[in-house]
């Protein structure tokens, strides 16, 4: 599933989801080039797990980082994610957790 951020009427980057075998929703986050660098993927992130939260009653989710991505890592904090696991060069990453 893809979600199509927009910024000021124009599409500005996209949100993709995946729902793996544990029913864990994988998700991953790219912000066209025109629009980095103004703060924007952390809601257009939050905004798209609210989203998948309410209409496909989704709970979990997760993500891979390269360790050396240090912005995307900040980013997916801020919106609740939190390091569960290390991988060779990266790290995965997980909300919904108790």
């Amino acid at each position: 599933m893809c979600l199509i951020g927009e910024c000021e009427g124009e599409p500005c980057g996209v949100v993709w989801f995946r729902k793996g075998r544990s029913g864990v929703w994988e998700t991953s986050v790219n912000l066209s080039p025109a629009f980095r660098g103004r703060k924007l993927s952390a809601p257009m992130l939050a905004a798209a797990l609210s989203w998948m939260r309410e209409r496909r009653d989704a709970k979990y989710f997760s993500t891979e980082i390269q360790d050396t991505n240090i912005a995307s890592i900040k980013m997916f904090e801020r919106c609740g994610f939190v390091y569960v696991h290390p991988s060779p060069g990266f790290g995965t990453y997980c909300t919904g957790l108790k």
